[in-house]
């Protein structure tokens, strides 16, 4: 009868401990689900920030001076054209 009554304990607390384990993963899963759409909303908001379409440029025209041109290499290239 002992047998019977430590095994019956011992499947209680299995079973205890399962249902504790699965607890803590649920609380888990809400935390990530929470940390996931908090993550969501900063991305958004710095998105909305930062738009490049929205962003007033100011036009700037450089004038190129002979002096600032270097040229370091000049090839010539040839492919002949086979006749079909």
């Amino acid at each position: 009868v002992s047998t019977v009554g430590r095994r019956a304990g011992g499947i209680r607390k299995e079973a205890d401990d399962v249902r504790r384990a699965q607890e803590r993963a649920d609380a888990v899963q809400q935390q990530l689900q929470e940390v996931a759409a908090e993550f969501e909303a900063e991305v958004d908001q710095l998105a909305s920030l930062h738009d490049a379409q929205a962003e007033n440029l100011e036009k700037l025209s450089i004038r190129a001076k002979s002096s600032d041109i270097q040229v370091h290499f000049v090839a010539l290239a040839w492919q002949p054209v086979l006749a079909s």
